[in-house]
């Protein structure tokens, strides 16, 4: 009799399992399969960070040691933009100097090799309630970067927790760009949101406060689409 794991009653925590050792490798990918809904795998550093970018998984279960690349310097290149994603540590060393190392990258956990099935649920369910209380206590919170943060409840901008000074106009329109990353906002819908009236040189006038906002922010963040708008690339 085969047994149906229905996907709409697994967990819907995403995963990135990044193992060089291809047996060890497909035994997690296995074990995780049965409880969570969607799972990645990748072996070597390039891959991993080409997958998180697309897939933006929830969690990173990593070894330090890959045959190409190195764990530590994978998190460390997400943790230059993201500082969210939860992580947990799988290595076969357990010497204070990795530990110290890893501790900077804020980790969920660290696991010792080999991994005792309980010590990797244990570490599992850590990440989930984390990210439970993440979503609760600052679902209010944009990360732009790991310097600048977009506070939605208290309308501000932060830097290293110490409040921007925006203009008026350099104000809403980086509330109006946050309100949906996903989106690509025209000159038309910008000029109504910051003006009353139709500005006589309208594209300028949205180019100045841009500029000034664009210095106020990490360097990139606001993208033109040629002819269309503006957007926020986080």
């Amino acid at each position: 009799m085969e047994l149906y794991i229905l996907s709409e009653h697994l967990n819907p925590m995403s995963i990135l399992v990044v193992e060089d050792e291809e047996g060890i490798r497909k035994k997690i990918v296995e074990y995780l399969n049965i409880q969570y809904k969607n799972i990645y795998e990748a072996s070597n550093e390039k891959d991993a960070y080409k997958i998180y970018n697309e897939k933006k998984p929830n969690l990173l279960l990593v070894d330090i040691n890959l045959t190409h690349g190195n764990g530590l310097n994978f998190l460390r290149t997400v943790r230059k933009k993201d500082q969210q994603t939860k992580a947990i540590v799988v290595s076969a060393y357990s010497e204070v100097e990795y530990l110290m190392e890893a501790i900077d990258l804020k980790l969920t956990q660290y696991l010792v090799k080999p991994v005792e099935r309980k010590s990797l649920k244990d570490a599992l369910d850590l990440a989930q309630e984390e990210i439970k209380t993440y979503s609760i206590t600052r679902n209010e919170i944009i990360t732009l970067d790991s310097d600048y943060v977009w506070d939605k409840e208290k309308d501000t901008l932060l830097f290293h927790n110490e409040q921007v000074t925006l203009g008026s106009k350099e104000h809403q329109l980086l509330k109006l760009l946050l309100s949906n990353l996903h989106k690509v906002f025209d000159y038309d819908e910008i000029s109504y949101e910051l003006w009353d009236y139709e500005p006589a040189d309208k594209l300028n006038s949205i180019k100045i406060i841009i500029k000034k906002l664009r210095a106020k922010l990490p360097k990139g963040i606001i993208q033109n689409e040629y002819g269309i708008g503006y957007s926020i690339k986080i």
